[in-house]
């Protein structure tokens, strides 16, 4: 009987580490930012990404909720769902909060953001193209960027 357990759970490994019964969720990162620290606050941004958060949990997706992040936090969030996106090929990625075009380029801005200059921003934001390139250097087979900024 032990020897019948092993060579169930050998097989039973093996196919979920190949993929054969594995069925790989979706992910989605959802990010509202409403606390901003220098430029005030607005009261949706987080209030929509936990009601999105809701209705993608029950369509089968891997939530990551991401409330009120500074720039370091946002920067790793991101990444962290492109590392994601490897396994998962499909994904969400949805930003409520403050954003601004800048010489032709959109930047999120986290909630530490300074008021300032141009350079400042762009500084201290992150910009929606470098996001994209990153998503598209894993090539996932589908991602949607909802973008939800003011």
């Amino acid at each position: 009987m032990k020897t019948d357990c092993a060579k169930l759970a050998i097989v039973a490994f093996c196919c979920f580490t190949t993929g054969v019964w594995a069925q790989v969720l979706p992910t989605a990162l959802l990010i509202g930012n409403s606390a901003y620290q220098h430029t005030g606050t607005l009261a949706n941004p987080s209030q929509d990404a936990r009601a999105l958060s809701q209705v993608l949990s029950k369509r089968g997706f891997e939530v990551v909720l991401a409330l009120n992040l500074g720039k370091e936090q946002l920067s790793h969030s991101v990444a962290d769902f492109a590392t994601k996106l490897k396994t998962s090929r499909r994904g969400v990625l949805y930003f409520a909060g403050h954003g601004v075009q800048v010489a032709n380029d959109n930047y999120l801005l986290p909630v530490d953001i300074r008021n300032g200059s141009s350079e400042a921003i762009v500084g201290g934001s992150i910009s929606l193209n470098a996001i994209l390139a990153q998503l598209a250097s894993v090539s996932p087979d589908a991602v949607a960027v909802i973008l939800d900024a003011c």
